[in-house]
């Protein structure tokens, strides 16, 4: 085999190689794509802050622009609907104490459904009814049930021992009405719910 010949012999094998191995190229799967990471939502760090923001901070307009869906259902207040509502029901409530610190004791996280129980702690500086203030400070066991939808808060359950805020301010408890026994009497101080609400579905 001559020079000539020989050049082309490797020329036309080192053309067949570079094929061969660019067809094997082709015919791999791409490389994965790095799985998307579901980030877990915290429902502790959620109601914290929900607690702080809005509660604590007495702050019904931020829970109607971040925290509650348009539609929001208050299921203790005569199943009051919608944000405006709802911050109508409530604010009274929110009015008649301040300096109020919320102490988690437990969040659990279900579906769809947050519920927390909590101490709420606040000073009477408003009016409670026909109560006038009395500067008393108030202690109050709440567990709160939260439905959420999109993020955001479609339903509130609440459960709370009114009389322990009744007693603390020198007031007497009446017998619940019939009303409060089927979930939309008298609300207690930290969240305006009534004394025996109905269990939330998580729907």
């Amino acid at each position: 085999m001559n020079r000539s010949t020989a050049r082309f012999s490797f020329s036309i094998l080192t053309a067949a190689l570079l094929g061969i191995s660019a067809l094997s190229a082709g015919c791999q799967p791409p490389a994965p794509a790095p799985e998307a990471v579901k980030e877990e939502f915290d429902a502790r760090a959620w109601y914290e802050k929900y607690s702080k923001e809005v509660v604590e901070g007495r702050n019904l307009d931020k829970a109607v622009s971040d925290y509650w869906t348009e539609n929001v259902v208050y299921h203790n207040i005569d199943k009051t609907q919608g944000g405006a509502a709802v911050k109508a029901a409530l604010t009274p409530y929110y009015d008649a104490f301040s300096d109020v610190k919320i102490t988690i004791d437990d969040v659990i996280y279900q579906g769809n459904t947050v519920a927390a129980r909590v101490t709420f702690e606040g000073k009477h500086t408003g009016k409670v009814g026909d109560i006038a203030p009395t500067g008393a400070t108030v202690k109050q066991q709440i567990t709160n049930w939260y439905v959420l939808k999109e993020g955001k808060i479609s339903d509130i359950w609440s459960l709370a021992d009114s009389a322990q805020v009744l007693s603390a301010i020198g007031a007497k408890a009446a017998p619940a009405p019939a009303a409060e026994a089927s979930g939309s009497g008298a609300a207690p101080a930290g969240s305006g719910a009534a004394a025996a609400p109905a269990a939330p579905t998580g729907k």
